[in-house]
């Protein structure tokens, strides 16, 4: 949970539960703290909407108890309208079409139905919720590789473009330095290599610092600070299973912890279905 804030992802607590037993089990594992906000499902419905944006996106630490599958739905949808990424986890029937709507569907493999297996998108092998702090994680470094090797391709591009677009604005006036074997020989011997190994680069120290960048951000430009929220239904696991994260949450020795800037957050809701 600690790597979850580092990385800006906020967790919302979505259950059929009582409330007294959802906010006991959410500061068990660590996902609230002394005083978090409260709410049942049926009231949460009955809010108009405005008022259910502004709860979901100004309250920090939220609990819905009480919940029923429009629930969800209401929450997904309202994550959604603000621009945010909604990750929804579940295991069952009535979590289906919160895993469809959302735009990552995290199903559980080992208790999940069919029925929520087929509706989302990613399915947990090992019902585990560090796993999705790994993914998270996995994917950063992914990226952060990506923009290595484009920047690395665009940086080497360059020097050979110029020279033929200075041969033919000039009209052939202005000689070409090299041949197109030469280039092609350059290329096979400076680009294969060094990208091979960008690619391969191993995860930066702050990568699970960064506050996530929204999904319309480039390659090569730079991320805005625009909001960003997941949403995931998931049944409840042993606090030491969860704990069991990444070495992400524990920065180097000497390198004080990097915190997301305000505003920018990815939110995941936590779900459990009723017994």
């Amino acid at each position: 949970m600690a790597c979850c804030r580092h990385a800006g992802i906020r967790i919302i607590v979505v259950t059929g539960d009582h409330s007294l037993t959802a906010t006991a089990i959410a500061r068990e594992v660590g996902i609230v703290g002394d005083e978090p906000t409260l709410i049942a499902g049926t009231d949460l419905d009955a809010m108009p909407q405005d008022r259910r944006d502004r709860l979901l996106r100004d309250t920090p630490e939220l609990i819905v108890a009480r919940s029923n599958p429009e629930t969800k739905l209401h929450i997904v949808d309202a994550l959604r309208a603000q621009h945010h990424t909604v990750a929804m986890t579940g295991d069952g029937v009535n979590d289906a079409p919160a895993l469809r709507r959302a735009d990552i569907g995290v199903a559980m493999g080992r208790s999940g139905t069919d029925v929520a297996r087929e509706a989302a998108t990613m399915v947990l092998i090992d019902d585990n919720f560090a796993s999705i702090v790994a993914a998270v994680e996995e994917g950063g470094v992914v990226y952060d590789n990506i923009r290595k090797f484009i920047t690395y391709i665009f940086v080497h591009a360059i020097p050979e473009i110029v020279p033929f677009l200075l041969y033919a604005l000039a009209g052939g006036a202005i000689p070409l330095p090299l041949t197109a074997l030469q280039i092609l020989a350059i290329d096979l011997g400076t680009d294969t290599v060094p990208a091979l190994a960008l690619g391969r680069e191993p995860a930066e120290p702050e990568t699970m610092d960064r506050a996530p960048r929204p999904r319309e951000a480039g390659i090569i430009s730079s991320p805005d600070a625009r909001p960003r929220v997941a949403c995931a239904s998931a049944r409840w696991r042993p606090y030491s299973s969860w704990a069991a994260s990444s070495s992400c949450c524990s920065p180097p020795a000497g390198r004080p912890v990097t915190r997301p800037a305000p505003g920018r957050r990815f939110t995941t809701c936590i779900c459990k279905r009723p017994r």
